[in-house]
């Protein structure tokens, strides 16, 4: 994790809705809001390619 992933409001949000889509494909369980944001984070960090810190278009500007 790079120190300015808890700087980027937009990458939190992102966070935030994976975090809750987790949640709710789990049935909703209790006290797990830890562990879901953490994959949450994780699945998108590998999806993103964080924190090499290109974003997906800037890779495609390079063909």
């Amino acid at each position: 994790m790079a120190a300015d992933d808890d700087d980027d409001p937009d990458f939190k949000e992102r966070i935030r809705r994976r975090a809750h889509y987790i949640w709710v494909s789990e049935g909703w369980p209790d006290g797990r809001h830890e562990q879901h944001w953490a994959l949450a984070r994780e699945q998108l960090e590998a999806e993103e390619g964080r924190r090499g810190s290109r974003r997906p278009s800037e890779d495609k500007a390079d063909d």
